[in-house]
């Protein structure tokens, strides 16, 4: 199928706009969202409460055919618990626009 359904978690409760005819869209919670998903793309600011947002726990929950891709800032992504999931293969795929540190070391 073609279809793709929308999606999102969004802790202050605040209701998403989407344009008519869009496909389905859902607000769920955090939890719900990350073992469902095939996509995670989180796009959220960095304020102290999403600092560290993302981390090993979050991928643990995810399903091991997931695409993590951070379009965030940096620091919304515990990089250690990355590392470990993607040596895990706790997910499939990590695209990162950002990370932190900023460039990653080579080991």
């Amino acid at each position: 199928s073609n279809d793709c359904d929308i999606v999102y978690s969004n802790p202050k409760g605040m209701r998403c706009n989407f344009i008519d005819g869009t496909n389905d869209v859902y607000q769920t919670d955090m939890a719900n969202l990350l073992s469902t998903c095939d996509a995670i793309i989180p796009l959220c600011p960095l304020t102290p409460t999403t600092t560290g947002l993302i981390g090993y726990s979050s991928f643990a929950t995810m399903k091991k055919t997931a695409i993590f891709i951070n379009m965030s800032r940096g620091k919304i992504v515990d990089t250690d618990g990355l590392t470990k999931a993607l040596k895990e293969k706790l997910i499939r795929h990590a695209i990162l626009d950002t990370t932190e540190p900023e460039p990653l070391p080579l080991n």
